[in-house]
């Protein structure tokens, strides 16, 4: 049974008085430098018997560097170093930890993560997150407009002047000047009297005038030169009363005669003005109808162009017949018509109201002798 039992040693006889040898006590030493006192078989590492541990007795490992992840060195062992130690002996001075990235500060106020070590302009390390750069001041950036706002010099993508935007400290661009005649001067806004329009003077964008604008007939219409179809007649003309020119055209009257006037002179006399482009040449009037006698005392109502025989006048009508009728004036035996008995006296005849025809011929022979010239005539009737 006791060599079954750990470490058991078999002396036989009684345990009393205990013959067993007994354990001695001293200092257990550690890797670590740690002490702790027990008995020799407790310990597994460095015994150091009847020491006792204060003070401490033990080796004690070798100092060297530890590094922390922020890259920061302290002398320590290898078991008080909580992160990276680089082993006995090693020194931190000058520093052998690696360097973690951290924030470098540009003039812009960007921060970039880099290493200490390579970083040209403002180190702080630690983080860009949020970013602890200064940043550069606000001032006036200008802009081709003449524009200014707020910005810093980094941002500013024109002219950066630093300072307020109040008062504009910006060059000012030229830009459209409208005057009341329409026209269009590039200037500065400050230096503009009229309406500034700013932009560009082509095309020129300026508010156009509107004054009489006269047109062939004589009308006058209220347009800016560039819509007027015809004579402008400048700024300032207003179509009340008309400066046009009035043209002359063909007026007709209630005979059916023409005169080339105005439409005013046309009114005032009466008359009915045809219109702009009318002529008289050929006359364009209507024509008065009137009683036109015919050779056989027949009457018809028609205009003086078409009466194919007398035209009695405008307004003259044919009920009661005023046309001359035919009659018959006998001279000697020949007839002749005629409509009057004084046309017929005078022929030297004998007038015949009631007859009105020659065919048959109703003059009465003339009497003759024998050895008459009427006898000689009868011969070749």
């Amino acid at each position: 049974d006791c060599d079954a039992m750990p470490d058991g040693t078999w002396f036989g006889g009684p345990c009393d008085p205990n013959p067993c040898p007994q354990p001695e006590a001293g200092a257990c030493c550690f890797a670590d430098g740690a002490c702790i006192e027990m008995f020799d078989y407790e310990c597994t590492e460095l015994f150091l018997a009847g020491q006792v541990c204060d003070p401490n007795p033990c080796p004690q490992p070798p100092d060297g560097a530890c590094c922390f992840t922020d890259g920061t060195c302290i002398i320590a062992n290898e078991f008080t170093c909580t992160e990276l130690f680089l082993g006995g002996g090693t020194v931190c001075d000058p520093n052998p930890c690696p360097q973690p990235d951290g924030a470098c500060c540009f003039p812009d106020g960007s921060c970039v993560m880099m290493q200490e070590v390579d970083c040209t302009e403002l180190w702080l390390g630690g983080s860009c997150d949020p970013n602890p750069c200064p940043q550069p001041p606000d001032g006036a950036c200008c802009f081709p407009d003449g524009s200014c706002v707020i910005m810093n010099e980094f941002t500013c993508p024109e002219l950066w002047l630093g300072g307020p935007c109040d008062p504009n400290p910006c060059p000012q661009p030229d830009g459209a000047c409208c005057f009341e005649n329409g026209d269009c001067v590039m200037m500065q806004e400050v230096d503009c009297t009229e309406l500034w329009l700013g932009g560009s003077c082509d095309p020129n964008p300026c508010p156009q005038p509107i004054a009489a604008c006269c047109y062939p007939d004589g009308s006058c219409q209220m347009q800016t030169e560039a819509d007027c179809g015809g004579t402008w007649m400048g700024m300032g003309t207003v179509c009340d009363p008309t400066p046009c020119i009035q043209p002359e055209a063909a007026c007709c009257f209630a005979d059916g005669s023409c005169l080339f006037v105005t439409a005013v002179a046309c009114t005032d006399a009466g008359g009915m003005w045809l219109g702009f482009g009318t002529d008289c040449d050929p006359n364009p009037c209507p024509q008065p109808e009137g009683a036109c006698c015919l050779a056989d005392g027949t009457c018809l109502i028609t205009d003086e162009a078409q009466c194919a025989g007398d035209w009695l006048g405008a307004g003259t009508v044919c009920d009661p017949n005023p046309c001359p009728q035919p009659t018959v004036c006998c001279v000697l035996a020949d007839c002749f018509i005629v409509y009057s008995e004084a046309e017929c006296t005078d022929m030297g005849g004998d007038w015949y109201p009631d007859e009105t025809t020659c065919d048959p011929n109703p003059c009465p022979p003339t009497p003759v002798e024998g050895t008459s010239w009427g006898s000689i005539k009868a011969l070749y009737r």
